[in-house]
């Protein structure tokens, strides 16, 4: 697929770095050493780094020259930012710190209630995939008349010392693909969850792929590998004290760099990869209500467009459409304790 200009050449290319580094088991004390460790506590194989940084380094010279420009070959030059003052830590939103008390609360009442709240243990949250729907299959699918399509998830969410734990999964879970699936059919499950934490914010990325001949789980490794990758980048350039939030949404547009740049397959990916950043207070609003059905339109050639109630159910949908597909994929949140639900749906 097309790679575009990248966001920031620098991030992606000191992404290129962490993943060198991880295919080499560097363990110094180099920026390039803390990212291959934190590549191996997120369970990265070498060898698939190895990979990924063979497939990079066979891309077209001028057309790396282009998008990385000075960076492509100099050394990584980061340096941590300086986190702000006053700024949270990285962590569960809606956390509750001394800070945000009233000077006037004497330092005796403003300790027992911190240790209250540090003793009231964290609401863990579940974010689960559902199924998906077909609005439009491709155009061209070799000699078959139906796709083979599936889905890659990647989770990132970040610990208090800037580390990042990093989750993937594929869907089906239970095969390769779905099969047979035709425009205006739908897949329900099988259900399964793509992250459970009670860190907050956490970065969800969708990759939807129609299955020719590539392997989903190599697939799904290497995307763990290269979100794993950035994510590291970022933890090194936004030191501890910086809030999770910054963290997330500075890793969002260098996961879809690093998706485009770094990632190939024998399989037609379906548009470039989808990234939901979901905080303490969107899976709360979320959380509370039902799940909605998802709902879509379609022309016909007689009487007019029609309208799709789906027996997919979510509280968000990843909307792809390439090569003439359109897929919808749905996931809901859970949480323990259990959300108490309120009349209607989340909109």
């Amino acid at each position: 697929m097309a790679r575009p200009a990248p966001h920031d050449p620098q991030l992606l290319a000191a992404t290129v770095a962490v993943l060198r580094a991880a295919s080499e088991g560097r363990s110094d004390s180099s920026f390039e050493a803390m990212g291959a460790n934190r590549m191996r506590g997120n369970g990265v194989d070498p060898a698939v780094a190895a990979r990924i940084v063979r497939r990079f380094d066979g891309l077209n010279a001028g057309m790396k020259r282009s998008a990385f420009g000075q960076y492509l070959d100099t050394p990584v030059s980061l340096q941590p930012a300086t986190p702000p003052s006053g700024g949270t830590s990285a962590g569960g939103g809606g956390a509750a710190g001394p800070g945000r008390f009233r000077v006037g609360i004497s330092d005796a009442i403003r300790d027992r209630i911190t240790e209250a709240i540090d003793a009231t243990p964290a609401p863990v949250y579940t974010v689960t995939y559902q199924g998906m729907v077909c609005e439009a299959e491709t155009t061209w699918d070799g000699f078959s008349n139906s796709d083979e399509s599936y889905a890659i998830t990647t989770a990132v969410h970040y610990e208090a010392d800037g580390s990042n734990v990093t989750r993937a999964e594929h869907h089906p879970h239970d095969k390769t693909s779905y099969e047979d699936v035709d425009a205006h059919e739908e897949r329900i499950g099988p259900i399964a969850a793509c992250w459970q934490g009670s860190r907050l914010p956490m970065s969800l990325t969708v990759v939807a792929f129609e299955h020719d001949e590539g392997d989903p789980n190599a697939y799904k490794d290497e995307i763990k590998a290269i979100v794993a990758a950035a994510a590291a980048v970022i933890g090194y350039l936004y030191a501890p004290g910086v809030a999770a939030a910054a963290l997330i949404a500075a890793l969002s547009p260098l996961i879809v760099d690093a998706i485009n740049w770094l990632f190939d397959t024998g399989d037609d990916q379906i548009d470039s990869p989808r990234t939901e950043v979901i905080d303490f207070t969107t899976i709360e609003q979320m959380g509370i209500h039902e799940p909605t059905a998802y709902v879509y339109t379609y022309p016909v050639f007689f009487g007019g467009p029609r309208t799709v109630v789906s027996n997919l159910y979510g509280h968000f949908f990843t909307h792809h459409s390439g090569s003439g597909a359109r897929y919808v994929f749905g996931f809901q949140v859970e949480r323990n304790p259990p959300f108490v639900r309120q009349e209607g749906p989340f909109l």
